[in-house]
């Protein structure tokens, strides 16, 4: 009987509240989210949902197997926003019209960034990538106002343009973060 975890998982199905659920102690990276449907001295049957926030179908396991579980922390909390706002997470936007110019560059894409105030993902030739807002663009260099993966500010920095390897202008994890920046 392991009476902490059981106590925790009538808690969560009470309140209808995801946790995470760890059964591969060789693999503590490996895990299972959902709600919890039912449980016995025995067994947990867990309606899973996946890292886009929606459902995984149901599996039950045997509560011996399971060496730990996580309630309300970061990832939780994060996931639950996301499944909250699907459709804006998943919104299909039309390309900025500016990609159709045969003439483009990152310097063209970081000052339109800067101009309609839209957050990016700058990612650089050096295992390096940013999220933030275009503060500045030079000839070279570009200022960036930072934000890290839970939408708190990180700062300002400075990079030089030529070492971009991509930019990535509106998907998922961009528009998490300006969920979160916009819930604080």
């Amino acid at each position: 009987m392991k009476p902490l975890i059981t106590k925790c998982l009538k808690q969560v199905q009470e309140n209808h509240k995801l946790l995470t659920i760890r059964t591969n102690s060789d693999g503590a990276d490996k895990f299972n989210v959902g709600y919890v449907v039912s449980f016995n001295d025995e067994f947990v049957t867990v309606k899973s949902i996946n890292a886009q926030g929606l459902p995984f179908g149901v599996f039950t396991i045997k509560l011996s197997d399971i060496y730990g579980i996580d309630m309300n922390d970061n990832y939780l909390r994060k996931l639950e926003l996301k499944m909250l706002n699907l459709k804006t997470v998943y919104a299909d936007t039309p390309s900025p019209s500016f990609y159709s110019d045969p003439i483009i560059d990152f310097r063209k894409i970081l000052l339109n960034a800067k101009s309609q105030l839209q957050m990016i993902n700058v990612n650089f030739y050096r295992d390096l990538g940013i999220y933030g807002f275009v503060k500045e663009v030079g000839e070279e260099e570009f200022m960036l106002d930072v934000f890290n993966t839970d939408g708190i500010y990180d700062g300002v920095s400075v990079y030089l343009i030529e070492d971009i390897k991509n930019i990535y202008w509106d998907d998922e994890d961009i528009r998490m973060i300006n969920l979160l920046i916009e819930k604080k």
